[in-house]
């Protein structure tokens, strides 16, 4: 009888590592602390309850030998079976992607485009084990498995809808525990004030949730904007970054002006109503050449705004987009002039190498030098993209000055860029310098509108350079995201693309040149890169109250979430997912995006393409007083030219 019970207990303990290892196997490990053996997508209640019943209750030990069988057995079977339900969505699109691996690799080979997409991942492979190294095997082949399952266009089509949802979950916990905050702390649910009290994750939403048709949350912060905004602005709590604010507030209320007002153009007044509030009190800004690091709203003209002795070619040279929408909107042209002044200053500016500035400027006598590290990465990233869009913004017509010295610094920038920062890393990759910044991975997709979109103004010789340099810096970034551990990209990586600095912010730049890559591309591999990251975003960052930051990617199981979700992941991020993977909601010939990821449409698009612009009836500057009375379509659109004729 005790040999019996001994041997029943040794069975039991057999039992018992099975279920561990077979629950670890299936990815339940990181609930364990949480549960009892195993998570509850993995809890299988008959096998449980049948070894308990055996072990407690049998005098025959061949029963609890049988028992512990049918057990094992029984959960290596259910692994993938009905029972097994996940208890969050990124499981469920685990499992998903897993059973189309299955479903694909069983079917017949008569296709020539699976023949073709099995090609295509196997070289890959092939590739991948000829160059990489052994201890980063096993991470890029399991990314790459995913890249076979989602070759499908069925996956593709779903996989928008997926995005969507992502935003769907953002904005409804958003809007549910934290609307009209700064941001939401996407652990607790609770919303903070960390940029000024001005609603700025409403601001910045509005234009996705545009792009993505989900038209009713849209009215939502629209209306909060019309009934709420200027009481926020007035009764603002602190200073914040000029810069940030207006790339994230004026910006994404341009861009919410932009995309509504010819199906909305009394909602859109009040949008560009509120946009000139804030573009009137950052224009007080401008102390001289630059304007000042910090603005208050909330305070006295005199005292809005802390001066600072030096600036950043990012911080005073990306607000010329945003500025000079307000004045083709407004028909004021004060804004824009300012912002040309400032971006002419910094044109001519003493440089460090070719044509590229250091981190920092400053003005003395009128003459502005530059100093500090030269790079493509922080402090110095959007001026240049700026330069490219400032000019494609209203490259439609005219001829002048100022307009062709922003073409020709963009297309010198990048040269000396190529010439003194591009290291080439292996045959296929460049980093855009001695190290990667996740930041400076918006370049591909900068170089990428500049071929596709000055035809004529760059040498074929140049076009393909800049092509070249676009897809192997592009490659590069990509592999940050595959080989690390987590499927999230580190903020720094060096030439092994293993991280510097292992935390990851919601970045959207990588995701931001996968959408351009697509777009003047077409090749399928781009969304497929997408829909990985998003994963990754899923199965990481996911929260009850939306998705965060993380820490220490490099360890999937010792990934840390923070609670910070900033605007712009539903500015940017969420939008460029998207944007990539549905394939055709938004037109680059229309709208030029600006480094927050919002769309601005092109002065003269209507001009050239009055059908697409039937609807037309854009608020003209007397109706920023009364949102409710409105030109003709007629005199609205000749107002508009008469005004974009005077900007550049």
């Amino acid at each position: 009888m005790n040999l019996r019970r001994f041997l029943a207990d040794v069975t039991a303990v057999e039992f018992i590592v099975c279920f561990v290892i077979l629950s670890m196997q299936y990815n339940c490990y990181q609930d364990i602390y949480l549960r009892w053996f195993c998570c509850d997508s993995c809890r299988l209640n008959f096998p449980i309850q049948l070894m308990y019943f055996a072990v407690s209750y049998s005098r025959r030990i061949h029963v609890v030998m049988i028992a512990s069988i049918i057990t094992c057995m029984r959960l290596a079977v259910s692994a993938d079976a009905e029972i097994t339900k996940p208890h969050s969505p990124s499981e469920l699109h685990l499992i998903q992607v897993n059973a189309e691996v299955t479903k694909r690799r069983d079917k017949s080979a008569k296709s020539d485009r699976r023949i073709t997409k099995t090609k295509i991942a196997t070289d890959r492979k092939e590739n991948y084990v000829a160059t990489s190294a052994d201890n980063q095997r096993g991470v890029r082949m399991y990314n790459q498995t995913l890249y076979e399952a989602t070759s499908s266009a069925n996956i593709k089509q779903s996989s928008a809808e997926d995005a969507k949802d992502m935003m769907r979950h953002v904005w409804s916990q958003y809007y549910q525990h934290a609307f009209g905050s700064d941001e939401i702390n996407s652990v607790t649910g609770q919303g903070s004030n960390n940029w000024g009290c001005t609603g700025i994750t409403v601001i910045e939403a509005m234009s996705t949730l545009w792009v993505m048709n989900m038209k009713i949350e849209f009215n939502q912060a629209r209306d909060w904007v019309s009934t709420e905004f200027e009481q926020h602005l007035n009764s603002s709590c602190g200073s914040s970054s000029w810069f940030e604010m207006t790339i994230r507030l004026l910006g994404g209320l341009c861009s919410a002006h932009a995309l509504s007002m010819h199906e909305d153009p009394v909602g859109a007044g009040h949008l560009l109503a509120a946009a000139k509030l804030v573009g009137d009190r950052l224009i007080s800004g401008f102390s001289g050449v630059f304007p000042n690091g910090q603005v208050n709203f909330a305070a006295s003209a005199s005292a809005a705004h802390y001066a600072s002795s030096s600036s950043s070619p990012a911080q005073a040279g990306t607000n010329l987009l945003e500025m000079c929408y307000l004045s083709q909107h407004t028909g004021d042209s004060k804004y824009c002039d300012k912002a040309k002044q400032t971006m002419s200053a910094l044109m001519g500016a003493e440089e460090r190498e070719g044509r590229l500035l250091g981190s920092q400027v400053s003005e003395s006598n009128g003459q502005v030098s530059s100093f500090g590290a030269v790079s493509v990465g922080a402090e110095e990233d959007s001026y240049y993209e700026y330069l490219l869009k400032g000019y494609l913004l209203n490259s439609c017509d005219g001829d002048d000055e100022f307009k062709q010295q922003l073409i020709s610094t963009w297309k010198e920038s990048m040269v000396h860029m190529q010439n003194n920062l591009i290291q080439q890393v292996n045959s296929n990759e460049q980093m855009t310098g001695n190290h990667q910044e996740e930041l400076a991975c918006f370049i591909p997709g900068n170089l990428l509108l500049g071929v596709y979109k000055l035809s004529s103004e760059l040498s074929s010789e140049a076009r393909n350079s800049f092509n070249n340099t676009a897809f192997q810096v592009l490659e590069f970034c990509s592999e940050m995201w595959l080989q690390s551990p987590s499927g999230l990209a580190p903020e720094v990586a060096g030439r092994d693309h293993l991280g510097q600095n292992n935390n990851y912010i919601l970045r959207p730049e990588t995701a931001e040149s996968y959408f351009y890559a697509w777009a003047f591309t077409g090749n399928p591999i781009w969304q497929e890169r997408a829909l990985q990251l998003m994963q990754a975003l899923n199965n990481y960052t996911r929260t009850e109250f939306g998705y965060s930051s993380v820490r220490d990617v490099s360890n999937p199981l010792g990934v840390s979430i923070t609670g910070d979700q900033p605007s712009y992941f539903l500015a940017e991020t969420l939008k460029y997912i998207y944007l990539t993977l549905e394939g055709n909601a938004l037109d680059l010939d229309r709208y030029v995006l600006t480094t927050e990821g919002h769309p601005l449409e092109r002065f003269c698009y209507c001009d050239q393409h009055p059908d697409a612009c039937l609807a037309t009836n854009s608020p003209g500057p007397t109706d920023i007083v009364n949102a409710n009375q409105h030109n003709s379509t007629t005199n609205a659109r000749n107002s508009s030219t008469q005004v974009h004729n005077q900007l550049f």
